[in-house]
């Protein structure tokens, strides 16, 4: 079954209305948390400790914060129905040509965090459509799908907002992209090509160093104060990692997998997912701040695309600190920028939660 595309005249009346709830395949559980740590190279007892996690503040296993909007996405064999809010958009943009695709954009704040046991729906709707715009991957739409993430319960757990830009294969111009709008996608001249990581014979693959961790212990919010700079993080990117990234966050889009579809959607080869960029953040952050440590809201721009035979590094810094509401925690706001050899890959404003 698929959606009845309208013309994109049409499009703008579609902004605020509500699709029906989308149920999640699978309830939030410890394995498919595992299966994310491991893809990200992310060792936080928070997520795979259960020993360890009841006796912290957390009082027992959650999942990484920028999980949130992975469990309710459709994985490998869509099983919802039809007709949802971006399901309508992106077919109506398909019929007019602009196919190509590239999240952009990512927006989420944590209103608890997600654990085990956890059975979520998405309610999504149209919030922005803007376009036609000029970028350097040629011109299209950026629309933003804003979704509530509800448990069973009808519990709101968490927000977010999704910009996607769809373009028109081979419509690419001198135009710079409208201000204040991410202009996704390598330059013209990528020549990235595959690199390799250390292997451990084939039980699997060697993980490169993180940042300087704090082991179990997590920073006080009084040690933390603006100007404080981050530990730099590279990472050495593969084909490997990148499609374990996008299979371990459900994310099934082929230019994540195959070379030729995002070839042909006007890519240089492969690139990572947005929910891949964004667990990696997540694991420079908690590194950082320590398993205790939360994140409230993060938000996220993609700026360029991440190939195989790149290396990302990450670099933040503390721009503000402030008390919660609630006595035992105070609030920090982080900017992060990640760059590859090319340039930025993402810039993000994101804000944690620290014990004092």
């Amino acid at each position: 079954m698929t959606t009845t595309p309208v013309h994109l005249d049409e499009l703008p009346a579609l902004i605020g209305r509500r699709g029906a709830p989308r149920p999640a395949k699978f309830p939030v559980n410890a394995a498919m948390i595992g299966l994310w740590c491991d893809a990200v190279g992310d060792d936080n007892p928070a997520y795979v400790d259960a020993d360890w996690a009841r006796g912290s503040r957390w009082g027992g296993i959650i999942a990484p914060a920028t999980s949130l909007n992975m469990w309710t996405l459709p994985g490998y064999r869509r099983i919802h129905p039809h007709g949802e809010p971006l399901d309508v958009v992106t077919e109506s943009l398909n019929a007019a040509g602009f196919t190509s695709v590239a999240a952009v954009g990512n927006d989420h704040d944590y209103l608890r965090p997600l654990r085990p046991g956890d059975r979520l729906a998405q309610v999504q709707h149209l919030g922005a459509l803007i376009g036609p715009k000029k970028t350097r991957l040629g011109e299209g739409y950026f629309f933003d799908i804003v979704s509530e993430f509800v448990t069973a319960e009808e519990e709101t757990v968490g927000r977010a907002t999704m910009r996607i830009f769809k373009w028109a294969p081979g419509s690419a111009g001198q135009a710079p992209a409208s201000r204040g709008a991410a202009s996704p996608g390598p330059s013209a001249a990528s020549t990235s090509t595959p690199g390799r990581e250390g292997r451990a014979g084939r039980a699997g693959h060697v993980d490169p160093a993180g940042p300087v961790r704090t082991g179990r212990q997590t920073i006080g919010w009084s040690s933390v104060a603006p100007g404080q700079i981050l530990p730099r993080w590279e990472m050495p990117l593969t084909a490997t990692r990148i499609i374990a990234l996008a299979a371990a966050t459900l994310d099934y889009n082929d230019v994540h997998f195959e070379r030729e579809a995002a070839v042909s959607a006007g890519a240089a080869d492969i690139y990572m997912n947005i929910l891949g960029s964004s667990g990696l953040m997540n694991r420079y952050l908690t590194d950082w701040a320590g398993p205790e440590a939360g994140l409230r809201a993060v938000r996220v721009a993609l700026r360029g695309q991440n190939h195989p035979g790149d290396t990302v590094a990450f670099t933040g810094r503390v721009v503000d600190a402030r008390a919660a509401e609630e006595p035992a925690l105070g609030l920090v706001e982080v900017a992060v920028e990640a760059r590859n050899a090319r340039g930025p890959h993402l810039e993000a404003t994101v804000t944690m939660e620290l014990p004092r």
